[in-house]
């Protein structure tokens, strides 16, 4: 977006780019609440299975799992599927019908999407806590898939500290999870650190109960690039009860919601 405005080219933008913000629309299919193969003349696919993974028109993966593809747009994603308590029972299905492939890994991000419906974060912080424990080793194949550029490990990294970058290409921020470690600092210059506490932490206090920024309350479901760079100290008190109110202060940003360059 700043290239974008320092070269002049917002009337491209706007008649380009927001095309492949919204572009995904057009192949979501409001019968199925899902991505669908779509003809030029407008007709879908046929036959459609979402949990088929060999169309001509979805690579490595399927509809199911490419549906949460919508990274830079949750919240329009919300809305298409009807609201955030059909999109929890939507993604709640997908994980507890094993539709989920971690071994894939433009699906990285769906563990975090909980965090976009207000109210719901905590669900997030138990499936992340989850595939931490089912899918990592210490041992040979100790990773659950090719390790492409440093993925599979850099997701545990990041969910073992607490944040994720959902969609750090538009937005330059973190969404929130319970950490794995107890304590861990980041060095984001020669002099000046991260941290992120964590008080309570044990394999069944997976929930975030409370937590602070620079030593006042923050309920936000995310954390900012710039939070993170100024050198800010994140404390989070974790709990074996999910705490239903935390995070919704203010959900993670979507392309739908922000405003026009």
């Amino acid at each position: 977006r700043d290239l974008v405005r320092s070269r002049g080219l917002g009337d491209v933008y706007k008649r380009q780019g927001i095309n492949a913000e919204y572009g995904w629309r057009n192949v979501f299919d409001p019968e199925y609440k899902l991505v669908r193969g779509r003809h030029a003349d407008g007709s879908w696919s046929e036959p459609y299975d979402p949990t088929y993974d060999d169309y001509g028109y979805i690579t490595e993966g399927t509809p199911w799992q490419y549906s949460w593809f919508v990274p830079h747009d949750v919240a329009g994603l919300i809305t298409e599927m009807g609201g955030d308590e059909i999109f929890v029972s939507n993604l709640t299905q997908f994980f507890d019908q094993h539709l989920y492939n971690h071994g894939n890994e433009p699906g990285h991000h769906v563990y975090f999407l909980y965090n976009y419906a207000s109210g719901w974060a905590w669900k997030t912080q138990s499936v992340v806590r989850n595939i931490i424990r089912e899918q990592y080793t210490t041992g040979p194949y100790g990773l659950p898939g090719n390790d492409d550029a440093g993925q599979m490990s850099a997701w545990l990294i990041f969910a073992g500290l607490g944040f994720y970058p959902v969609s750090p290409g538009i937005f330059p921020v973190y969404v929130l999870t319970s950490p794995l470690y107890q304590s861990a600092k980041i060095q984001v210059s020669p002099n000046l650190y991260f941290t992120v506490q964590t008080y309570n932490n044990s394999a069944t206090n997976v929930y975030i109960e409370k937590t602070l920024l620079n030593g006042k309350a923050y309920n936000k479901g995310f954390i900012s690039h710039q939070d993170i760079m100024s050198g800010s100290t994140l404390e989070i008190y974790l709990s074996a009860q999910p705490n239903r109110d935390w995070g919704t202060e203010e959900v993670p940003p979507s392309m739908s919601k922000m405003r026009s360059i």
